[in-house]
């Protein structure tokens, strides 16, 4: 009988402690990620949000114009912070994207990005460093950073989430399917650009 008293004690305090980890989890996880103190607040504005659709359907319209005239030409696409901050604050406002706060700086060679998820009940607030580059004609971001709330994560959890955000920006890409092949990023303080070149049929 002690046996099975010892064994019966030994599942509760088990149980107990289960339950106090799944608590713990949960406050670490609905804290806001450390990374966030480092990002710079951003002014949007319904022009900044406008100034980033023109900017890409100029762009567009720049690689039609030289894949119809069979030129093979390098484009370039230059996106600000104030820009892309107020162009995701409208798809919030717009219920597009599930978010309920979002925030991307730019810094040299990576971006900074802060992110809180509508979720039910605990809202999923996320942080993340990373790089964006090219590897065989596809794009890669590789992140450093992936902070989920305050909970302790493993490296190995960068490639997973960097490799999420590529399947995202393939769905989102707004010059995909266009005669268009990205060549490379360069990224300075407020200031994102794509450069690439114009592909040309033969």
């Amino acid at each position: 009988m002690k046996i099975i008293n010892y064994i019966l004690m030994a599942i509760g305090a088990l149980t107990v402690l289960a339950f106090i980890f799944v608590i713990i989890g949960f406050f670490l996880y609905s804290l806001t990620p450390p990374l966030k103190k480092d990002l710079a607040m951003m002014p949007v504005s319904y022009a900044a949000s406008q100034s980033l659709d023109e900017k890409i359907d100029i762009f567009k319209d720049n690689i039609k114009s030289a894949a119809a005239a069979k030129v093979e030409k390098e484009v370039t696409l230059t996106l600000t912070e104030e820009e892309v901050n107020s162009k995701l604050i409208e798809l919030m406002a717009e219920d597009k994207i599930q978010l309920k706060e979002v925030l991307i700086n730019f810094h040299d060679d990576f971006f900074l990005a802060y992110a809180r998820l509508d979720n039910k009940g605990i809202d999923v607030k996320t942080g993340i460093i990373a790089q964006p580059d090219i590897e065989e004609g596809e794009i890669k971001i590789i992140v450093t950073e992936f902070q989920l709330g305050k909970l302790p994560l493993s490296k190995s959890n960068n490639e997973r989430v960097g490799t999420i955000l590529e399947a995202v920006l393939k769905i989102e890409d707004p010059i995909d399917k266009l005669p268009f092949e990205i060549t490379g990023f360069d990224i300075e303080d407020g200031k994102f650009t794509v450069e690439g070149i114009v592909v040309v049929e033969q």
